[in-house]
């Protein structure tokens, strides 16, 4: 397992930096486990996990607004292999907060419209330039990236445009998959017709709302008048923005991918990696900073200079050597 550790300013109110430390188990297309250690002005250590992300390394961390306030991106994993391969997935992007020990999800804050206009520009080009490969992969990205910017109708449009059909794709959602885990019970709750893939505009319009990107009155503007496919399909939060800006999709750090035919990472790891990771990262803080608690320790005249090269430069093997050394090598003071 490698880990990666890094100090980040995420809280803006925080007089001293937040600690994220990220772990990668291996394994395709998995996993990077990440948590943030953030010292409280009572003296505590909080920590929080982001959960399971696919690749090796740290999530992006960036100042979008260029405000000062770093944001973390991550993407809303529940679209991968839902309505393509892995490959020709596209997942939407979930810009978070962190503030006072908390994450918020703040993907439809106008203050990142702009950016979520730019990387549905981009993808888009890249999508056209390779030959518009497994369409509905993309075109579940770009319905949801507008309906995140409040534009759901005319992503509506332009998916109906360029759709593939079910069969077409070999990729799609059924009834079953649709319904509470609970229900569905693997798979032996559901009857034949139910596994069957539905149409993929239909299959969409429901996954969405399930996930939070439109309202039930959008779904119903947009599918015939007919029994839901989906038993009790959850609510969508209300919010004081119009009926098309509505509440941004949960964070999709510990998101799955639905049941498909497909191969996914096997759960069993993510389960076992996720129960580990806090021990791990644990331990590595602690090692991280030993050299800060053996100079308070002994209480020698260059502690704050101990303090200042282990928070900065103690994440690499010489800073953290140095800092040590300088621990070690000064005199204690007497209390």
């Amino acid at each position: 397992m490698q880990l990666k550790m890094s100090l980040r300013q995420l809280d803006a109110s925080s007089r001293f930096p937040q600690i994220m430390v990220s772990a990668y188990t291996g394994g395709a297309h998995c996993c990077s486990l990440t948590s943030i250690f953030d010292l409280r002005p009572d003296g505590q250590w909080a920590h929080l996990e982001l959960g399971a992300l696919d690749g090796d390394g740290e999530p992006d961390v960036l100042d979008i607004a260029g405000n000062g306030q770093e944001e973390i991106l991550t993407v809303d994993q529940s679209f991968l292999y839902a309505f393509a391969s892995h490959a020709g997935s596209e997942a939407p992007v979930v810009i978070s907060r962190y503030h006072d020990g908390v994450l918020e999800n703040v993907t439809r804050d106008p203050a990142y419209r702009n950016y979520l206009r730019d990387d549905l520009a981009s993808r888009r080009r890249n999508w056209i330039h390779g030959g518009r490969f497994e369409p509905n992969g993309f075109l579940a990205y770009e319905v949801a990236t507008k309906a995140n910017l409040g534009e759901f109708a005319e992503g509506w449009r332009d998916m109906l445009a360029h759709a593939q059909s079910t069969k077409a794709s070999g990729f799609g959602l059924s009834a079953c998959d649709l319904k509470p885990a609970a229900e569905k019970q693997n798979g032996r709750g559901c009857s034949p017709q139910e596994k069957e893939l539905l149409p993929f505009p239909q299959a969409l319009a429901v996954f969405l709302q399930q996930n939070g990107y439109i309202t039930p009155e959008q779904v119903a503007s947009v599918t015939e008048t007919r029994k839901p496919v989906s038993a009790e399909p959850q609510p969508v939060p209300s919010t004081s923005e119009s009926a098309q800006s509505n509440n941004p999709p949960p964070s999709s750090a510990a998101a799955k991918p639905p049941e498909t035919d497909q191969a996914v990472p096997p759960s069993g790891l993510v389960a076992k990696s996720g129960a580990l990771f806090p021990v791990l990262a644990g331990l590595g803080l602690a090692l991280y900073l030993v050299p800060l608690l053996i100079a308070y320790r002994r209480n020698t005249p260059n502690q704050h200079r101990v303090a200042m090269i282990t928070i900065l430069l103690g994440w690499t093997i010489i800073g953290w050597i140095a800092a040590l050394v300088m621990a070690l090598s000064q005199p204690a003071r007497k209390r």
